[in-house]
């Protein structure tokens, strides 16, 4: 984890959500002890395209790998982000929102060093702006996820959620609460799957397509600012 008198407070993400008037956060309960390397869990959540095989039934829709990703980088962040325009609502989020047709959906997903990731997504009708789309029409949160690696294969994974609407509804908290938290259990029984496949064939040959280069990018800028710090882990 490094020398702790080398850390600094203020390095730490000031995730504002979570204490905002105007958003109502939602602490998804105990951590998730995960079987698989927080590089993993960071690949996931860089990639969203996921949601459309192993969320369906929930954030999920078949279309989003369709539209095309935006991939930025900066000093020690890389930003994935994606807009659906003009698609069916995931289930969950069809639910929240009360939409009756399509929506046009946003996928943001920030890693930042060392291993904080937040996820700003949403739904609102057609043209009206997207996330910028007026209050009371759309359904906007943040998703907020910070992964402590316990070993090189293990991992603590913390997380919570902010929202925008609904702010006294404890019905809502509750769904955040616990859909959500089924969600993320689909992927940690992935992510595990994953990486016991990783373990059984250390040496196995990769393809890399371009959805994944968030994450790649992501990973060599870790990589590198570890060896700067003289491979302490």
């Amino acid at each position: 984890m490094g020398d702790p008198d080398a850390a600094d407070p203020a390095s730490v993400p000031a995730w504002r959500w979570m204490d905002h008037p105007e958003w109502r956060p939602v602490r998804g309960g105990p951590p998730f002890h995960v079987e698989a390397s927080y590089l993993l869990l960071n690949d996931n959540l860089l990639d969203l395209s996921h949601v459309a095989y192993v969320h369906a039934g929930s954030i999920g829709t078949g279309n989003v790998a369709d539209f095309p990703i935006l991939s930025e980088r900066g000093e020690d962040f890389v930003r994935m982000s994606r807009m659906v325009e003009d698609s069916p609502p995931p289930p969950l989020y069809g639910r929240m929102g009360g939409f009756e047709g399509n929506v046009d959906r946003w996928q943001v997903a920030v890693s930042t060093l060392p291993a904080y990731n937040t996820v700003h997504a949403g739904c609102a009708p057609p043209g009206t702006g997207g996330a910028d789309a007026p209050d009371g029409t759309k359904v906007e949160f943040f998703n907020l996820n910070a992964m402590t690696p316990e070993t090189e294969t293990t991992t603590h994974y913390f997380y919570a959620h902010a929202r925008s609407f609904a702010l006294d509804d404890p019905a809502m908290d509750e769904s955040f609460r616990v859909d959500f938290r089924r969600v993320f259990g689909e992927d940690i029984s992935i992510l595990g799957a994953q990486q016991a496949n990783i373990d059984r064939q250390p040496d196995a040959f990769s393809i890399d397509i371009n959805v994944d280069g968030p994450g790649l990018a992501f990973r060599r800028m870790l990589a590198r600012r570890i060896e700067e710090e003289g491979d302490v882990r």
